[in-house]
């Protein structure tokens, strides 16, 4: 890929994942500073749709949104949802979610370890010389759909998402109950509102961008999921 596709990509990438964490941020107060995790998830899926069974992005797309939505809003109730019913405040609720990172770099790091040792591919390429130990490493073609018109069909579309789902969420609807969310959940309890649904709703949106953003990145930095995840962390928040 050229500079300037890469470039966009990562653009598009980062853009994605930011639109997560931020409704997230909205709709529940605090910052999910966990949700970079949802990016290493998506690049597992998108490893297995895309490079495995050699599938168009395109068909990786709706798995990895459905997925990572469905982990995210699962962990919103396992987790999140306890915390914010104990009155935990927010600054420990998104050190949580800071230590959560950690913890699934590293289950990610073995996940992809085990699918090394499990996956026979042709995208494996190169050794890691580590301790005499000889290691494939991850290398990601370039999918013949980035190629149709050096690519900027798709990344326009990627855009197009992005703003799609911007002024659905804030512009609808939708923004008047987030905002509502936000500054009044008893009020929207009152109207008829079930406020937990709502949140699991938009975490699930939300995971699933960052699923989406996962299936993207490979062809930014041809990473590793386990150790790319917390590349993305830095520039999600400022994003």
């Amino acid at each position: 890929m050229a500079v300037y596709q890469v470039a966009l990509m990562y653009g598009a990438a980062v853009g994605v994942l930011a639109l997560g964490f931020r409704i997230t941020h909205e709709t529940s107060g605090y910052m999910n500073l966990g949700h970079s995790v949802n990016l290493g998830i998506g690049m597992a899926i998108g490893f297995l749709t895309i490079q495995q069974l050699d599938l168009n992005p395109i068909f990786g797309v709706l798995p990895a949104f459905i997925f990572t939505g469905a982990f995210n809003a699962i962990i919103y109730l396992l987790f999140y949802h306890r915390m914010e019913i104990k009155g935990y405040s927010e600054a420990l609720i998104s050190l949580f979610g800071l230590v959560s990172v950690f913890l699934s770099k590293n289950i990610l790091a073995v996940l992809e370890y085990v699918m090394r040792l499990n996956l026979v591919s042709e995208y494996w390429c190169g050794t890691v010389i580590e301790r005499s130990f000889s290691i494939p490493h991850f290398h990601y073609r370039v999918p013949k759909m980035w190629n149709l018109w050096g690519g900027f069909i798709e990344i326009t579309l990627i855009f197009i998402v992005i703003i799609a789902v911007s002024r659905w969420l804030y512009k609808g609807t939708w923004g008047s109950f987030i905002r509502a969310q936000t500054e009044n959940p008893d009020l929207l309890e009152i109207s008829g509102i079930n406020t937990l649904q709502l949140k699991t709703l938009i975490w699930f949106i939300a995971g699933g961008l960052g699923g989406l953003s996962g299936q993207i990145s490979p062809y930014v930095i041809k990473g590793e999921m386990g150790r790319d995840v917390g590349l993305y962390f830095i520039p999600m928040i400022i994003g």
